[in-house]
């Protein structure tokens, strides 16, 4: 079965037998003849977004009413109510009036409740580059952000020396960029177009970056932990231990960890053989209920990393994810984020697109019909003169 909301997968990992009676994972790769119209609205198959059933308005002629002449007394000081009411009152000759048949009218006033402001959560990426000294590994990087149209992003395992910091992050020249070489390894990078965004580093580590990015067109502040987890069993530990104390010092801001944790949770995230991980896989599911963080629901590629290696050495897991807290998911509650093809690198880069936030205010509502009542106009005259 197939989830037709989800993106069509271009492969598929089958467990091929071989002569011993053992298998061996098998990359397929998946072609179709035709792909039929996806509505990005219903996400139903069959139509093109513009052309959605449920997203077509009908429209309703406007109709004429007539307004008939007042004079106020004592003269207008101020507008009663809304710059049409007013303008309605003071004209000294009869006016026609176009309006939509019982909706609500007036000049730059929303209908009921209303967005404040859209707020969106940014367009952000995590990748385990491999390595960012090479020109096609930075044309990669540089291609990612401009396909997803990134705001934010995470860089692991760069490998380049301090010497040639500057020289290699003019490929993003209008960024501002984030590393640590006081620390041993320099295991992190992070960027960010500081046109949109404001980011304050809070908490460093050699296995995670922590830092608060402010939204600016939002005026929306999250708090994101960019992770690189250390090879081996022992040293991911102190990673644990450090995001279970953030977790703690975290009350009710978003808040999204991320990036590759070099283990996996369970052993549905692994295909091909692998040494005995059932620690490691238990430390990690501890973490997880100690911070009360959850994955974020993802799309794309089912497995972040392969070894690059074929017949029985070839080996795919999901090292790579995307965590959030409840307020992350209060925020954004139809948030997620795409596992994408590998590209230069064995890692998949992770991008999380934007969603709306669940922001409303109460906005004045006034209805034009209302000045056809015999009572309006006296009332408006015994308000302007209350005033």
């Amino acid at each position: 079965m197939l989830d037709i909301s989800s993106t069509l997968p271009k492969h598929l990992i089958i467990m091929m037998p071989k002569e011993d009676g053992t298998e061996v994972p098998c990359k397929v790769e998946v072609e179709y003849e035709w792909v039929p119209p996806k509505c990005k609205n219903c996400m139903s198959l069959g139509h093109a977004t513009t052309a959605c059933p449920d997203s077509k308005k009908v429209e309703k002629p406007p109709v004429s009413v007539y307004v008939q002449k007042r004079t106020m007394k004592p003269p207008v000081k101020q507008p009663v109510t809304t710059k049409d009411a007013a303008r309605t009152m003071q004209h000294e000759e009869d006016e026609v009036v176009e309006v939509e048949p019982g909706a609500a009218h007036s000049e730059g006033v929303d209908k009921g409740k209303a967005p404040l402001e859209y707020c969106y959560v940014m367009n952000a990426g995590i990748w385990n580059v491999r390595g960012l000294n090479r020109r096609d590994h930075q044309v990669a990087v540089k291609e990612l952000v401009s396909e997803s149209r990134l705001q934010f992003l995470g860089l692991l395992e760069t490998r380049v020396s301090a010497v040639n910091v500057s020289r290699v992050q003019t490929f993003l020249p209008r960024w501002s960029w984030f590393t640590d070489y006081a620390g041993p390894g320099n295991r992190i990078w992070i960027a960010w177009d500081d046109e949109l965004l404001d980011v304050n580093v809070l908490d460093l580590d050699n296995q995670f970056i922590h830092c608060r990015i402010t939204i600016r067109c939002a005026h929306l502040s999250i708090l994101a932990t960019v992770v690189y987890g250390a090879n081996d069993t022992i040293s991911r530990r102190g990673l644990w231990q450090k995001l279970v104390l953030l977790a703690n010092s975290i009350s009710d801001e978003p808040w999204i960890v991320g990036g590759d944790f070099n283990t996996v949770l369970d052993m549905s995230e692994v295909c091909g053989s692998s040494a005995d991980i059932h620690l490691a896989m238990t430390e990690f599911r501890d973490c997880l209920l100690d911070t009360g963080l959850i994955h974020l629901p993802v799309q794309g590629e089912r497995f972040s990393w392969h070894n690059c290696s074929e017949g029985d050495r070839s080996l795919w897991k999901r090292l790579d994810r995307l965590l959030v807290n409840d307020a992350w998911l209060s925020q954004w509650p139809n948030s997620h984020y795409h596992c994408l093809n590998a590209r230069t690198s064995d890692h998949s880069p992770l991008v999380i697109r934007g969603d709306t936030a669940t922001h409303t205010v109460s906005m004045f509502r006034f209805d034009n019909y209302l000045t056809m009542s015999s009572d309006f106009t006296p009332s408006a005259e015994y308000l302007e003169a209350s005033n």
